[in-house]
């Protein structure tokens, strides 16, 4: 630290000035100036930062200072990944309705005769009926046209006629056209009131919602014996549809859930098992990107996401508009999760009991509106969901076994940044503080720990009490941080011979695992955004000073160029250091001149020549008197040339013990220094 001063500059004092004038005859006279020229005042207080300084009640210096080695928030190191499902549909996973059909065909419709028999009780013989009736299908339940890629047409025959039938070959065909719709079935052995099932394989089949059911051939056995003949018992088709996927279809859709999906995410944050988390700041993102020609509904539910002012869990629903024309419509919705709780314990319904695990589900569906639309395999619709950009601002559950190596690291030191020299410390107290607001364990070793002065000398720091490493407790959740605070002295360290070396860092390396017993807290560790961990080393040194050329110096203004013109005719000039010592140490004393270019050209006084230290009375430890000491050093003509030049110049005073006692610094001691020329030189008269 540089002070300038300001030039101090008082009358100039002329002694044994006569005037005189040449009529008079009188002869040139010999002229004494003397005029201050520069003063300072020095200070341990001007050398050590504000912040480090401070004084007791008995006015004595201490000086404090912390390095903090280590400092940590937990939560930084936990990272919540993105978490994110999309899903398709498309036609062919969209059903078509399966309402059964049933339509009849009369006895008196199969085979005229039982018309004139009706009513009447007859044995009937072996019947082929050829061509025997049609049947006509309403299929628009299921769809009013589709170009099928795959599934079955079920048809489910019932006799309702007197008798058996031994064969009965059916085909089906679209109505406008009479093409036909898959193969003919043929149904054996129908008892009478019995049914019997086959299917039609809808592969490639193009089908209308109009369709003739022929019965091509029925042949039926003899009855045995006599039965009543009715005209209106039918045989009974009954047409379902199963596992029906179109490549583009007109139907009425019935109502529908499209993706119906629990998503059970597990999350893996490196060893860590976490039940509850609240996010700082997150979102929720819902898309939806649907081409097919009805209204979807989208529902997302997340039971593990919870309200933190309502207490509701989350359940966001939308609709996505009906495409028009197959062109695709994209709904996009996000919705800031700051705040909220989420909890990692599974599935609700099953008690909460797992970890790491995230329970939501997502749910698209269609209504059904009564509203034939055509929908091609083409048509789809994707869901994206996703839980991104999460930052906690709390975690609860088991935070795992961590292993952080810091180090090498070098930490600056500024309190002694403008002492240099030797120093011996007397009641020296250092400490090693840490403190933990985090809610899990943790064991701290610090493998090295070294001193670096200006020169950069180092000095290894040696304790027993660093040997096993520290282990560190759990913070409270609601209460106080844990703390611990580890005292160092000369009978357990060799703390002394490291302050003294004057660091101006410390080199270090720290290592620290966490949760070293293993979940001992039963998932109930805890983080939270304010948590810290932090590692200090705390100095408190009372200022009692057995120095070996401890340093001070300052940079001042000098004032020679406003004597320029009275030195014209000097041929040497003397240059005073008046030092008023209040340390009570031997001072010595060097005037450093500097060039314009802040370049030294010229040290002055011997180093040799020492200041007498401030008086302390008698069985006292304070100065209550302080001395005077006056150096001077003589300048030639041609030094004096280039101290008129020189405007500024550095002032260096180096303290020695003065006996073996370290003496208390108080706060009022100061070295002041003041500097003034002496001049004689030649006044001439004309």
């Amino acid at each position: 630290m540089k002070r300038t001063l300001a030039l101090l500059l008082s009358a100039i004092t002329l002694l044994g000035v006569e005037s005189c004038k040449r009529d008079f005859g009188l002869k040139d006279q010999s002229v004494q100036l003397s005029a201050p020229i520069a003063g300072t005042s020095l200070s341990l207080k001007d050398f050590i930062e504000s912040e480090n300084y401070e004084v007791d009640n008995e006015g004595k210096v201490h000086l404090r200072y912390g390095v903090e080695l280590y400092t940590a928030r937990p939560i930084e190191y936990l990272s919540i990944p993105n978490r994110t499902d999309s899903h398709k549909v498309s036609l062919e996973t969209i059903s078509l309705s399966n309402t059964a059909i049933e339509s009849d065909v009369t006895l008196g419709e199969a085979y005229s005769p039982a018309i004139l028999l009706h009513g009447k009780s007859v044995a009937i013989d072996t019947i082929t009926i050829f061509n025997a009736s049609t049947i006509q299908i309403d299929a628009n339940t299921f769809f009013e046209s589709a170009s099928l890629e795959s599934g079955w047409m079920i048809m489910t025959i019932k006799n309702g006629f007197p008798v058996d039938i031994e064969s009965m070959l059916f085909r089906l065909r679209n109505a406008s056209d009479n093409s036909l719709v898959g193969e003919p079935l043929e149904f054996k052995d129908i008892k009478a009131g019995e049914t019997k099932t086959d299917s039609v394989d809808m592969t490639g089949e193009y089908a209308e919602g109009n369709m003739i059911g022929e019965l091509v051939r029925v042949k039926t056995r003899a009855s045995d014996g006599e039965v009543l003949i009715n005209k209106n018992d039918a045989l009974t088709v009954t047409v379902r549809v199963k596992d029906l996927k179109a490549f583009e279809a007109t139907a009425v859709f019935p109502a529908q859930d499209l993706i119906d999906f629990d998503l059970a995410w597990d999350y893996d944050f490196g060893g860590a098992e976490l039940t509850d988390l609240i996010i700082e700041s997150g979102t929720l993102v819902m898309q939806v990107q649907s081409s097919i020609n009805e209204i979807v509904r989208v529902t997302y539910e997340a039971p593990a996401l919870v309200d933190p002012t309502t207490g509701d869990t989350v359940l966001q629903k939308f609709d996505v508009p009906a495409a028009v024309d197959g062109k695709g419509i994209t709904e996009r919705e996000e919705r800031s999760l700051a705040g909220y709780q989420v909890i990692l314990r599974g599935k609700r319904g099953e008690g909460w009991l797992e970890k790491n695990a995230f329970h939501n589900r997502l749910k698209a569906s269609i209504d059904y509106t009564g509203v034939k639309k055509t929908i091609s395999k083409r048509d789809s619709i994707t869901l994206y969901i996703g839980v991104i950009d999460v930052v906690p601002s709390f975690a609860r559950g088991y935070l795992g076994q961590e292993l952080q190596t810091i180090g090498p690291e070098t930490k600056s030191l500024d309190a002694f940044n403008n002492l240099s020299g030797v120093l011996e410390l007397d009641d020296l107290e250092m400490s090693l503080e840490i403190t933990n607001t985090a809610g899990v364990d943790a064991l701290v070793a610090i493998p090295s720990v070294t001193s670096i002065n200006k020169e950069g000398k180092e000095v290894a720091f040696e304790s027993d009490l660093l040997s096993g490493g520290i282990t560190v407790g759990a913070g409270t959740e609601t209460g106080p941080a844990w703390r611990g605070v580890y005292q160092f002295n000369q009978s357990n360290s060799n703390a002394d011979a490291f302050v003294e070396n004057l660091p101006k860092a410390f080199n270090y390396s720290l290592v620290l695992s966490t949760n070293p017993a293993g979940n001992d807290n039963d998932w109930q560790d805890f983080i939270k955004t304010e948590s810290e961990l932090t590692a200090s080393v705390m100095l408190d040194i009372p200022m009692n000073l057995d120095p070996k050329s401890i340093v001070l110096q300052d940079t001042i203004n000098i004032g020679l160029t406003q004597l320029a013109s009275n030195l014209e005719n000097a041929d040497e000039m003397n240059l005073n250091m008046i030092v008023y010592n209040g340390y009570p140490y031997f001072s010595s004393f060097k005037l450093i001149l500097l060039d314009e270019n802040d370049e030294s050209f010229k040290t002055l006084y011997d180093s040799e020549r020492v200041a007498e230290p401030g008086v302390i009375a008698d069985g006292g430890d304070k100065v209550t008197e302080v001395t005077r000491t006056i150096f001077t050093e003589t300048l030639t003509r041609s030094e004096i040339d280039q101290a008129i030049e020189s405007k500024r110049a550095i002032v260096i005073a180096t303290l020695q013990s003065s006996t073996s006692v370290a003496y208390p610094i108080y706060d009022s001691y100061t070295i002041d220094i003041k500097l003034t020329a002496d001049v004689a030189y030649n006044q001439g008269f004309e």
